[in-house]
């Protein structure tokens, strides 16, 4: 039997609400329901709380766009199903790495699929729930081990120009102008890859300290990278940054 997931429901029209509820409450067995709100501003508090692990969000809601709910949880823990009636927005809502997008009216084959994606990502971050370095005889030799669907990725950490931070998903942007997509938080790659040479720029970037080309001088301080990508420092690692090359 599938272990029960605890969801929570971002939805301001009752109607809607309470067909969600009742699909959920009668079709799907491994789905507990833990709370609701009207808008993203009145869920803050209850998400932190409560720690549900799929979020049923609405885009167009009374106090701005359900899109804001990633302004307070830049590296979630939760997947996120958005549920709109203007699939318009499906393209937008895929740019945040959710997990599915289900037009309204919900209907139970698209709610059961989305549940089961959740599921599959869950189990693949318990099989991958470590950061796996395959250490070389020097930082050049040195890989890391990158969970795809299908296997592992053995990337060596100097072909890794940075790593971005989307949602509960980390994109690692490499040398060779690819990107690979893993299921887990920056939070999670921060501390091994500190260890090697890597640096946390600001709360969405981790970049390879070899790969830093140049950092401007202004009150806001860009650093560019191989391949003329240009992030800009947190004003709170300044200091830190600026100790790495005294």
């Amino acid at each position: 039997m599938s272990n029960i997931l605890r969801s929570y429901i971002i939805e301001d029209e009752k109607a809607n609400l309470d067909s969600l509820v009742n699909l959920l409450d009668n079709y799907c067995d491994n789905i507990e329901i833990v709370g609701t709100a009207e808008c993203v501003e009145d869920s803050i508090k209850e998400i932190k709380k409560l720690n549900p692990n799929i979020i049923f969000l609405d885009i167009n809601l009374p106090k701005g766009s359900g899109f804001t709910l990633f302004d307070y949880f830049s590296e979630p823990e939760f997947f996120v199903i958005f549920t709109t009636a203007h699939v318009n927005y499906a393209v937008d809502a895929f740019n945040t790495t959710a997990v599915h997008f289900l037009a309204k009216p919900v209907e139970i084959s698209g709610l059961k699929k989305s549940i089961q994606k959740v599921e599959e990502l869950i189990e693949e971050k318990k099989n991958f729930s470590h950061v796996k370095i395959i250490a070389g005889p020097n930082i050049a030799t040195t890989k890391i081990a990158l969970p795809a669907v299908t296997g592992l990725h053995y990337v060596p950490l100097e072909e890794i120009v940075w790593v971005e931070a989307q949602s509960n998903y980390s994109v690692f942007h490499l040398v060779n102008g690819k990107n690979l997509l893993v299921s887990k938080t920056l939070k999670l790659f921060e501390k091994p890859l500190k260890e090697l040479n890597f640096f946390r720029l600001n709360r969405s970037s981790i970049v390879n300290i070899s790969h830093i080309l140049y950092s401007s001088r202004h009150q806001k301080v860009e650093v560019t990278l191989t391949g003329d990508i240009i992030l800009t420092l947190s004003e709170k690692r300044k200091q830190e940054f600026k100790n790495l090359f005294e």
